[in-house]
């Protein structure tokens, strides 16, 4: 377990993202108090990031979503683009 106030934080982003995403627990500190904590996601979270991304990119209505498409069909979403729209499957 790592902490790290919210000014070093800020400078280094992704190098206590890639530390909390391999799994590593970063406490983020602010005048000797915990204010909150990165980890990695649980395996729940990760099962439902594909239908998540999805779901944002049917909403903005763009031609975007199928490319988002494409990859949570790779990353193995059950849910199909209209699902995500609410039109007739």
């Amino acid at each position: 377990m790592r902490a790290v106030g919210i000014k070093l934080l800020r400078a280094k982003l992704g190098e206590y993202v890639r530390l909390a995403a391999a799994g590593e627990t970063v406490l983020v500190i602010d005048r000797d108090r915990t204010l909150a904590q990165l980890g990695p996601p649980t395996p729940q979270q990760v099962e439902t990031l594909p239908d998540a991304l999805l779901a944002r990119a049917a909403r903005r209505g763009s031609d975007h979503s199928r490319g988002v498409a494409a990859r949570c069909a790779a990353a193995g979403s059950t849910r199909r683009r209209d699902d995500a729209r609410g039109a007739p499957g």
